[in-house]
């Protein structure tokens, strides 16, 4: 990837970074579609299927014009904190904050930290 020299000093800091970069591009772009596309959207959040499970699956539920035929399994949850150490943690943030649309980060943010996240 031919990144930006700031880009890419953020980059090297953090393993699988083109991984990252995809990571960040794709959800910039699925974030755009729906806009384009004139199409409604729902945004759904890992954490909400632990801390938030009957109301979000009711919520993508109506969204989906379905009705629930069974109850959801239990999942177990976790976080990115484990598989990352600070320094790259820290770099991850600033990556997806130099690379990522406002929507991207918005929603991202509650997990990385950034406090304006939804």
């Amino acid at each position: 990837i031919d990144y930006e020299p700031e880009i890419a000093k953020i980059a090297e800091k953090l393993p699988c970074h083109t991984l990252f970069y995809r990571y960040i591009k794709w959800h910039n772009l699925a974030f755009k579609l729906p806009s384009q596309l004139s199409i409604y959207d729902m945004k759904l959040h890992y954490a909400d299927f632990h801390y938030k499970k009957s109301i979000t699956l009711n919520k993508l539920l109506i969204f989906l014009g379905l009705m629930k035929k069974t109850k959801l399994p239990d999942r177990y949850y976790e976080t990115h904190h484990h598989y990352f150490t600070k320094k790259q943690h820290n770099a991850a943030v600033k990556l997806i904050s130099a690379m990522g649309s406002g929507s991207f980060i918005k929603a991202v943010g509650r997990y990385l930290g950034l406090h304006h996240g939804t």
